[in-house]
């Protein structure tokens, strides 16, 4: 039988996998194309891409830069609109506020999917909000990007092409 202590080192390890194959290259191609289409901007740094879009808010204003760029009316309904985006202050990590940050990841992932991205593409939820699995972010960030170019709904710009981009789960 495993021990808490057996469970932390196999997280460890596969924690370990995962950062090896992250590709930073694809991120920054992903920050520089969410950061083009929304106006946000990601803090300077190492590693500040992930709690960037920790609480789901640049996602979501993503996906509606996306529709409202495309010129395609709600009621045409082939891209996703984000109705309610909750706004999420600060660090607070309260049950509450962890709840309004998955709704927000979990109305991206919806809208990833309703753009044609295969399941194997997008990711789970807890990945992002944990940041657990950010290859899998990236890797769903940039099929959104290849779906909609696929769609020929919206002008872009899209992410350029990365070597090749592997599926992390």
């Amino acid at each position: 039988m495993a021990t808490q202590g057996g469970i932390g080192e196999l997280d460890k390890q596969l924690q370990g996998k995962l950062d090896a194959k992250y590709s930073y290259e694809a991120e920054a191609k992903c920050k520089e194309w969410i950061e083009t289409l929304t106006g946000e901007k990601c803090p300077a740094g190492e590693q500040q891409f992930g709690p960037w879009l920790q609480d789901g808010v640049v996602l979501c204003k993503l996906v509606n830069s996306i529709k409202e760029k495309s010129g395609e009316t709600q009621g045409d309904g082939r891209l996703a609109k984000i109705a309610k985006i909750h706004d999420v202050q600060g660090k607070d990590d309260s049950p509450f506020n962890k709840s309004k940050k998955m709704d927000n990841i979990t109305a991206f992932i919806k809208a990833v999917r309703s753009s044609g991205v295969m399941e194997q593409a997008n990711f789970a939820t807890v990945s992002l909000l944990e940041q657990k699995n950010l290859g899998q972010v990236v890797t769903a960030i940039t099929a959104y990007s290849n779906a909609l170019k696929d769609m020929d709904l919206f002008e872009g710009p899209y992410i350029a092409p990365v070597k090749e981009i592997e599926t992390t789960y």
